[in-house]
């Protein structure tokens, strides 16, 4: 990878930070059920305090970053969080800390920022005025869709995820945990209540 990529420190840190959480795991999975996890790692000490450092970093609410609900909402969605699935969701978590959380943030600021400017105000207003008044008249009422109408609506809206959200997510969290995501967001989408 370094004769590709170059000598990348982020490359280092992912692959310690995935060493230590393999360690964690299989500490825990020795029989380790106590509150907090302890590492035997003989050869360094030092990284056995950044190991329970790093896992008790994304349980303290008040150092959480802002791509933290982001991560909690990706495993719950793909269901990382869950079973055999739990070190992949690990995985999936430090990298988004460690690669993309620094950027999602700026980038959410940047576009929030964006928005709320006087004049991006004033032309969201200008839009919805418009769509709502077309050249000054109010628009006419469209015709309603039919019960049928809406029900093949949905089922096609529910293929295209079925097909789409495996596509695309199953190298990252496995082609499982992809089509049960699908019925899912499809479940949350239709609901009822939600309407």
């Amino acid at each position: 990878m370094e004769d590709l990529l170059g000598n990348l420190p982020a490359l280092d840190q992912l692959s310690v930070a995935g060493q230590n959480l393999i360690t964690a795991a299989s500490a825990q999975l020795n029989g380790d059920t106590a509150g907090s996890v302890t590492l035997d790692m003989p050869h360094d000490p030092a990284t056995a305090a950044e190991v329970e450092a790093e896992i008790t970093a994304f349980d303290d609410r008040e150092t959480e970053p802002f791509v933290k609900p982001i991560s909690d909402l990706f495993l719950e969605t793909f269901e990382l969080h869950k079973g055999n699935s739990w070190l992949r969701g690990r995985a999936v978590v430090v990298v988004l800390h460690q690669l993309l959380g620094g950027t999602v943030e700026r980038k959410v600021r940047d576009t929030a920022k964006t928005f709320l400017e006087p004049a991006s105000l004033i032309r969201y207003m200008s839009m919805a005025q418009e769509i709502m008044w077309p050249n000054g008249v109010m628009k006419q009422p469209s015709i309603p869709r039919t019960s049928i109408e809406k029900a093949q609506s949905r089922q096609e809206a529910t293929l295209v995820l079925a097909t789409l959200i495996p596509d695309m997510a199953a190298s990252v969290v496995g082609r499982t945990n992809a089509q049960a995501a699908s019925r899912k967001i499809s479940a949350v989408l239709n609901n009822q209540r939600l309407k």
